[in-house]
């Protein structure tokens, strides 16, 4: 972090959360904190830094003990968006203080984030709400990023969340999947990397998740796949999948099988590999 400290020198710094990533190197979240929080002794003089509520005390601490003192720490609690809920194109229902708008972000966790995003650019731009408003509305999210599409004339809503994983952001996908108002929801969970020790632990809880949000039918895919299961507490026999290659068939026979509505969900670590299985269903269900 420093070596991109040192290129960036910052004029400001927004810090959304710290969770349980990239443990096989940085061992526990104080420590992931810490080298966030390197960023905090490189920015310029007078800027600003700002910090989501809600962590702890040693969390928020290891980010900000390297402020230097002519920068302010600006301490914000996301309220000024609100989802009022999911429409049937799976796009998140979100009031703001100018009106509404139907957006591709999670309304779990990234919702929070978003928010935050909202107060920090009024807070460092002197931006109004209008015009904010604006901004929001043309928001268009990268591939692999709870991208939501509608195929099949409306029938299945494919939410591609593939770029990455981690137990909050899987969680967080979880809960908005849950959300979107279709009878049946399938997930294709890839294992979340670089958790160290942690790992099994991570997806035996991730299953238990998905059983807890109501997720129809799990295909657990990677080296953790039975760990998600043992989590869930699926029936014996359900299928496991070593390779993203693997799973592409039986998704598709799954959703062409399946005439009611569907909401399926994929998401794993970026290493697992899961965007063929997005191309695959996009390709079939055009």
């Amino acid at each position: 972090m420093t070596v991109l400290a040192e290129i960036l020198r910052p004029d400001a710094v927004v810090y959304t959360g710290v969770g349980p990533v990239h443990l096989e190197g940085l061992h526990d979240e104080k420590t992931v904190a810490s080298e966030k929080g390197i960023l905090s002794g490189y920015v310029r003089k007078g800027g600003r830094i700002i910090v989501a509520s809600g962590m702890s005390s040693s969390i928020r601490n290891q980010l900000i003990r390297r402020v230097p003192k002519n920068v302010v720490v600006i301490d914000a609690k996301p309220d000024g968006l609100k989802v009022t809920g999911v429409d049937n194109n799976g796009l998140t229902i979100i009031r703001t203080p100018a009106g509404e708008l139907h957006l591709s972000i999670c309304p779990s966790g990234q919702i929070q984030v978003v928010d935050l995003a909202w107060q920090a650019a009024a807070v460092l731009g002197a931006v109004d709400g209008k015009d904010l408003h604006h901004r929001l509305s043309m928001f268009s999210p990268a591939p692999g990023r709870w991208n939501v599409s509608s195929l099949a004339k409306g029938r299945i809503i494919l939410v591609d969340d593939a770029f990455n994983a981690n137990p909050v952001s899987m969680g967080a996908a979880l809960e908005g999947l849950a959300k979107i108002p279709v009878e049946t929801k399938a997930a294709v969970m890839g294992d979340m990397g670089e958790l160290g020790d942690i790992s099994a632990g991570m997806h035996v809880q991730m299953g238990g998740k998905a059983h807890k949000c109501g997720i129809s039918l799990l295909f657990p895919v990677g080296k953790m796949a039975d760990k998600y299961i043992e989590g869930y507490g699926a029936p014996e026999g359900l299928s496991v999948y070593s390779a993203a290659s693997d799973v592409v068939g039986p998704v598709l026979d799954f959703l062409r099988n399946n005439n009611g509505r569907i909401a399926v969900l994929v998401k794993g670590s970026h290493a697992v590999g899961l965007k063929k299985v997005v191309e695959a269903i996009k390709e079939a269900f055009h």
